[in-house]
């Protein structure tokens, strides 16, 4: 039997976990001294003085309004059944303005992680109010980290003066790490993280987060402008927490990634003779530095050949081989962003190597032959 990668205490009374213990860290991921459960649904009311307060706009001689922050309660365990997959945990509580909240935990055997997702009913009111989800990671000294469209980012060494730090927006994860180790979560369907504390209005020049805890903004009525003046309805949101020793952001954003984008099958319509794959594992394009991932592989614009779009995740320089054991590249061109071809690059063995800068996104024009439809019928 395939092991589960973590020892995880309920609190059905607020619909969250009061524990997650790491089998192979040896340790508790949950901040207890935090005054949120992890996973917990948070409720806030407040400044509705609007636009006499700090949170409506920075730089204005205002003063922060006072919040109040309501987590989920009168909770119960719909059921904690074990599966073919794994684990199976459901909860139900609510808060207010939110009359029914699902929260249905899922521990996989098959991976290391966490899977949460959250099923909300909630009324439309026009008071002011904001809605997250508490992640109170335990870590001594946290350094926290997060994922942007090509990079990553240390909020306390990176941030330009005068940008947010109220909230981030995440690409793919949010990470907090310590000197034992390091926990991230995955938020599939909301961007917004906070990092720290929720949103106040407080508008710091300086990076000093109160705590080692990430919230999940969800949503907000706070700006009027041009939205709707508040969120009713149905709402689904899903998370994956995952856990580490070593803090490795490229395998965290391929992590993130898989997440996020899972695996899809569709036809290939191709000139491939019949006859069995070449082995157990095959790939129809490699690329030989894990550092590197394919973001697009698409027909190109104007049909002459594919586009393959590669980004580096590591922050280093990285040479690459690209190449497939089905075809060969008969020519391959670095291209711009508008796929209009810049420099011709050289063919190797029917492949493609190139260097990739730091965080660096490219472009390349593919132009391929098939390897199996030269073979005779029914040769593999």
């Amino acid at each position: 039997a395939l092991p589960i990668y973590y020892r995880v205490t309920i609190d059905p009374e607020s619909g969250s976990l009061r524990s997650i213990w790491d089998k192979d860290l040896a340790r508790e991921l949950v901040d207890s001294t935090n005054p949120y459960r992890f996973g917990s649904y948070v409720y806030v009311s407040g400044a509705d003085d609007m636009p006499n307060n700090s949170l409506y706009r920075f730089g204005a001689a205002l003063k922060p309004p006072h919040l109040k922050a309501v987590p989920a309660s009168h909770g119960r365990l719909v059921e904690a059944v074990e599966t073919a997959d794994g684990v199976r945990i459901v909860l139900e509580s609510s808060a207010p303005h939110t009359t029914a909240i699902r929260t249905e935990i899922a521990l996989p055997k098959w991976q290391k992680r966490i899977n949460l997702t959250y099923a909300l009913r909630k009324e439309f009111v026009l008071s002011k109010e904001a809605v997250y989800i508490a992640f109170p990671f335990a870590a001594e000294t946290p350094k926290f980290a997060y994922e942007t469209q090509n990079g990553w980012v240390d909020p306390a060494r990176d941030e330009l003066p005068g940008g947010s730090r109220e909230w981030y927006t995440v690409n793919h994860w949010a990470a907090v790490r310590g000197s034992d180790g390091w926990a991230a979560i995955i938020p599939a369907d909301a961007p917004l993280v906070n990092l720290g504390d929720i949103v106040r209005g407080n508008w710091p020049a300086e990076f000093a987060p109160k705590s080692s805890a990430i919230f999940s903004w969800l949503m907000n009525n706070y700006w009027g402008t041009n939205f709707a003046p508040g969120q009713g309805g149905e709402f689904t949101f899903h998370y994956s927490i995952v856990s580490g020793r070593d803090f490795d952001p490229a395998a965290l954003t391929r992590t993130g990634w898989e997440s996020v984008t899972p695996l899809e099958s569709d036809s290939v319509s191709a000139s491939f003779q019949p006859g069995p794959l070449p082995s157990d594992q095959a790939a129809l394009l490699r690329v030989n530095n894990p550092d590197v991932a394919v973001v697009t592989w698409k027909i190109a614009e104007d049909g002459r050949g594919t586009i393959l779009r590669l980004e580096e995740l590591a922050g280093k320089t990285a040479r690459l081989r690209m190449g497939s054991q089905y075809f060969d590249v008969r020519e391959a061109w670095r291209c711009s962003g508008l796929e209009d071809d810049e420099t011709h690059l050289s063919t190797i063995d029917g492949g493609v190597e190139i260097e990739i800068k730091p965080f660096e996104l490219i472009t390349l024009r593919l132009i391929t032959q098939s390897r199996l439809a030269e073979r005779p019928a029914g040769q593999p």
